[in-house]
């Protein structure tokens, strides 16, 4: 390799292309080595486009790339240099080979060996192409001079190739599918600069934040609201607060890097790593000195572990005392209740919570005889037959756990009689409550009885 030297400038020294050629060899390499002394991730990809339809013919053909290889080279194909030939993989990736790595290189400068040709050639063995080209002298805007530019001599190597006297660049990993067909692996991700680069990172950085803002928004119902409109946790809802204060402070950052257009991946990792340690705090099974380091040149193995980690943890139900059934009406006064965990039915107490623009002593008196709870397959009868449903029981005080709202008045649903066994049997729960009480709000919690 060449030294990187700076050049001794005095009186009377006899010019020859070489000072200038080691005088830019000492500016580059003073650059490089600054960008790399501040931060060592400085290399990658920016965008990259393979022409797809190529592939069918057993052909690598790249339309257009832009990033810094690993020597600093900045690259912008085809501005800074002509498009990479087109390669033929048929003989490399065998159908007893499932994959083959594809890399984005350019010739070395080494000494001893011309690092500027007229044209392109198959062995790739200069770093430059001669082009000719009439520049305009731009102190007078005249004047045009036909000089002599290097073009980068760009070209696409795969796996198993040389790669000694390249400075290389992962681009894709092609994989064969089950019937035959060559295609760009999904879940491979290439060094970069910027994490919209990777359509699958950003798919999956997509998912962990609705996945995020659909926790934080289950956790913030176990709050109960006061009248001066702040909220509060009971004190047997710790795990939640503590949960949902992690949550919401990690959202924010990763909607804005979410939204925007240049993201180190660094960064990014930066950020998940911190959520995923916070979050093992919950976790039995996921010990925080398993969570993996960064490591620029293997990014499909450290992101997906990073986002299973977090997926893992928030999906599971850490000791959520208070749970909201949903429910919808399926028919006029008719409503079913969409109970996703069956162990409810079995661990869980059931209340009914409801709230109207009349009195409280008014609404229990008339709700209490009306409302008929029951499996969905029984309501149809009792409705039909005018008997009663599963008892319900009016709460005066609710327990902690129950994450009640001002105004609102709670039943409890009575557990130890036959219609509960029907519930528990077939899994579903219905209810009939036919009214025409002004404002009426309803919803359904289930309290678990110990904790997880």
């Amino acid at each position: 390799m060449f030294s990187n030297d700076k050049v001794i400038w005095k009186e009377g020294i006899f010019l020859q292309p070489q000072h200038f050629q080691q005088m830019e060899r000492f500016f580059l390499g003073s650059m490089q080595s600054r960008f790399s002394a501040y931060n060592g991730y400085y290399y990658g990809l920016l965008k990259f486009k393979i022409i797809q339809d190529a592939l069918a013919n057993k052909t690598l053909s790249l339309q257009s790339a832009r990033g810094v290889f690993p020597d600093g080279t900045f690259f912008s194909i085809p501005e800074t240099g002509p498009v990479p030939l087109a390669r033929n993989f048929s003989e490399l990736l065998s159908y007893k080979q499932q994959s083959l790595m594809v890399y984005l290189a350019l010739p070395l400068a080494l000494p001893g060996q011309a690092s500027v040709k007229e044209s392109r050639d198959s062995s790739f063995s200069a770093r430059f192409i001669s082009s000719r080209q009439n520049i305009t002298d731009e102190v007078y805007g005249e004047q045009n001079k036909e000089i002599e530019l290097a073009k980068a001599n760009y070209c696409i190597l795969f796996e198993g190739e040389a790669l000694d006297n390249f400075t290389t660049l992962p681009l894709a990993r092609l994989s064969r599918t089950t019937s035959g067909q060559i295609v760009l692996d999904k879940d491979f991700i290439p060094p970069l600069l910027s994490i919209d680069v990777s359509e699958t990172l950003h798919n999956r950085l997509r998912s962990l934040l609705e996945l995020l803002v659909a926790k934080s928004s289950f956790l913030s119902q176990s709050r109960k609201h006061l009248k001066s409109g702040l909220a509060e946790f009971p004190t047997s809802e710790m795990t939640s607060l503590v949960l949902l204060k992690t949550i919401n402070t990690s959202i924010p950052v990763i909607s804005s890097f979410f939204t925007s257009s240049k993201v180190h991946p660094c960064e990014l990792y930066q950020v998940l790593i911190q959520l995923a340690g916070a979050l093992t705090t919950f976790s039995s099974n996921i010990n925080v000195t398993e969570l993996p380091s960064y490591d620029h040149n293997s990014l499909e193995k450290v992101f997906p572990s990073i986002f299973n980690s977090i997926r893992d943890i928030l999906e599971t139900d850490l000791s959520a005392a208070c749970v909201q059934i949903p429910f919808s009406e399926i028919s006029p006064a008719t409503y079913l209740f969409s109970i996703n965990n069956p162990k409810l039915l079995e661990t869980a107490s059931f209340f009914i919570g409801l709230s109207a623009e009349i009195p409280e002593k008014e609404l229990i008196t008339f709700s209490l005889p009306r409302i008929k709870i029951a499996s969905r397959n029984q309501l149809d009868v009792l409705i039909q037959s005018a008997m009663p449903g599963l008892p319900l029981m009016y709460v005066n005080s609710p327990p902690p756990k129950l994450s009640s709202k001002p105004g609102f008045s709670y039943f409890a649903l009575t557990r130890h009689n036959n219609h509960w066994e029907m519930i528990k049997t077939t899994g579903t729960m219905a209810m009939y409550f036919p009214h025409k009480i002004p404002g009426l709000k309803m919803e359904m919690m289930a309290v678990t009885e110990t904790d997880s």
